[in-house]
């Protein structure tokens, strides 16, 4: 039987490599893309993707590199159990019986014929066993996206992770064990293992202060085992120092702890889910200035305030204009000098006063404040902007309660919701924005939606989460009469809770009914979300130019988040960590070196998946 299942894995490996150029033929002979996807038994919008001529291409020159090597199925003894530990490679060890660290399950060197090879018996075990990938995704623990890049070649698996899906698919792992092996011994044989060669020279640069890395780069890639030689670029001083690549990349924990900080790593090595967004405390500069103003003593508090929103494009900054904007709706409504504050604070990077100042703006907002017959609601709103938050939530339960399922009683709805969050009350908040979101529509609607997404997400309610921001998405879109600096921060969150969660249903039924792939899915909404004009935030900039590896706007974009806040850095580095599996390919060698140079700058791990 083994036999046979090799002479089949085989033929499917063969038949795989020939459809990109059948399919290219039958184009050239008149066939039309619809007569195409009938016979392979896909969507039309997937058969021109994935066959295009540029893909036709690419897929044929790889093809013509790859080994001949057919896979060899080990004979097995009826009954054996594998162990489910990886099993060791001469690779794997140092000439004294150490493990290195010179492999990388991560990504497969391009051009390579072991990662496709390993692919197809995958793939082929998959379709044989009649599982959709979110079905294996469920059986194995292991995300759907993730299998999608092992079952087409991008990705190389840990043992592990080959027998989850040997055992899931019906298979006797110990028959796919000599398989995952041989493939493993071609990776150690393909040249350097780049990841960690990078990691090793970072690693001694650090510590020498001296390497021209431009060199470096280009001269490593064809010096398979010049370590040596490399280490001397590095340290200028060929004849003492000698090292190996394992000792480079060994020297890196240690003289750059932030380079190996894996806090943002899980256990196996893969990205966390992006958290809420933390509340930003007021600056001790901006409390000084509103202790000022509740003191009586207005014309200091003004003084002092607009001295630090002035200074720069900041976190401070922006809590100071906030403060000014309180300060002016509480002496003279919406009719006063509020709007420039506001507008500053709307196109700065704070997640929470920026989404805020964006719906103040809006003419719904004004249409519902100058309903309330009260006069409760912006008394209130000011109190909350210039610190007194008793007296405003005060305020927004007693016009809440009086003007249930009216214009006034949603705005109160909204600021309530709003107080809740921050205040740590997740249940009050819950209630309140649900019932607001379903009491009114487009841009109040999609706040709504807005802050009820984020207290599911910090219960990691991530399906709930999905869908309620996906409605935000919709109702705050500009298209749909939403205001577009709302929309910005809605489809950011939107994209950071798919990215973080790409097994939500909301992503795999686009992917199974349209065809598309998760990461073109997750991707959308930092499109949406990015405006050319200035005022998007820098994570949708980020996110948007991620995917097709534009990294000029993408570094950019991070240091704007430097110079706002370091908790605003971190986030942005955390997206570049959470988006990476979905953007890496490591057939494309730019793609990668250019990944490899944004982890190293922003010091972060490359995550195993």
């Amino acid at each position: 039987m083994e036999e046979t299942l090799a002479i089949v894995l085989d033929l499917q490996r063969c038949v795989e490599q020939m459809t990109p150029g059948v399919v290219g033929r039958t184009r050239k002979c008149g066939g039309t893309w619809d007569a195409i996807s009938r016979l392979l038994g896909m969507s039309v919008d997937t058969v021109r993707k994935k066959y295009a001529a540029a893909a036709v291409k690419r897929y044929l020159q790889r093809s013509r590199s790859r080994a001949s090597a057919p896979v060899h199925v080990p004979q097995t003894s009826p009954g054996t159990e594998p162990a489910v530990a990886a099993p060791r490679t001469p690779a794997d060890a140092d000439d004294n019986g150490r493990t290195s660290h010179t492999t990388d399950h991560g990504a497969a060197p391009p051009g390579t014929a072991f990662a496709q090879d390993l692919a197809s018996v995958l793939s082929s075990l998959q379709r044989a066993w009649g599982l959709s990938l979110r079905a294996l995704g469920r059986r194995t623990k292991l995300s759907p996206s993730f299998l999608s890049r092992l079952m087409n070649g991008e990705r190389f698996p840990r043992w592990e992770d080959t027998h989850k899906i040997a055992r899931s698919c019906g298979a006797d792992p110990e028959v796919l064990r000599k398989v995952w092996e041989d493939a493993e011994a071609r990776r150690g044989q393909a040249g350097p293992p780049t990841l960690n060669s990078a990691l090793g020279l970072a690693g001694l640069h650090v510590h020498h202060e001296s390497a021209d890395l431009g060199l470096v780069r280009r001269q490593a890639p064809t010096e398979p085992r010049g370590g040596p030689r490399v280490a001397g670029w590095l340290t200028r001083e060929p004849s003492t120092v000698s090292p190996s690549w394992q000792a480079g990349a060994e020297t890196l924990p240690r003289e750059s702890g932030e380079m190996s900080d894996r806090s943002f790593l899980d256990s196996n090595g893969r990205a966390l889910p992006l958290p809420p967004d933390p509340l930003s405390p007021v600056p001790n500069e901006v409390e000084h200035g509103l202790a000022a103003h509740r003191t009586g003593d207005a014309a200091q508090a003004r003084e002092l305030l607009a001295a630090i929103a002035g200074t720069g494009r900041t976190s401070v900054s922006g809590h100071a204009a906030m403060a000014l904007a309180g300060i002016e709706i509480g002496e003279n409504g919406l009719g006063g000098s509020h709007r420039p504050w506001l507008e500053q604070v709307a196109v700065g990077e704070d997640p929470w006063l920026g989404p805020l100042a964006a719906v103040i703006l809006t003419p719904d907002f004004r249409s519902g404040t100058s309903s309330d017959s009260g006069r409760i609601l912006l008394p209130s709103l000011a109190a909350q902007l210039t610190g007194d938050l008793d007296t405003a939530r005060d305020g927004f339960e007693r016009a809440f309660n009086a003007h249930k399922g009216t214009e006034p009683g949603d705005i109160a709805g909204l600021l309530l919701g709003n107080l809740l969050v921050q205040s740590g009350e997740p249940a009050g908040a819950l209630e309140v924005l649900s019932y607001t979101r379903e009491m009114c529509d487009g841009t109040l609607a999609g706040y709504a939606a807005h802050l009820e997404a984020h207290v599911l997400i910090g219960q990691n309610e991530d399906e709930r989460a999905s869908k309620v921001l996906r409605y935000a998405h919709r109702e705050s879109h500009p298209a749909n009469g939403g205001d577009k600096g709302l929309h910005s921060w809605v489809a950011v969150r939107f994209g950071e809770v798919l990215a973080s969660n790409p097994w939500v249903d909301l992503v795999w039924d686009q992917v199974e009914e349209s065809g598309v792939s998760e990461g073109e899915d997750i991707r959308e909404p930092f499109e949406s979300a990015y405006r050319e004009e200035a005022g998007t935030p820098a994570l949708a900039g980020i996110g948007l130019f991620l995917f097709p590896a534009t990294f000029e706007p993408v570094h950019a974009g991070l240091e704007r988040l430097r110079a706002w806040s370091d908790e605003r850095y971190d986030r942005g580095r955390r997206l570049v960590l959470t988006l990476h599996t979905f953007i890496e390919d490591v057939r494309d060698t730019e793609r990668t070196q250019g990944l490899a140079d944004l982890r190293a700058t922003l010091h972060l791990p490359k995550p195993d998946c």
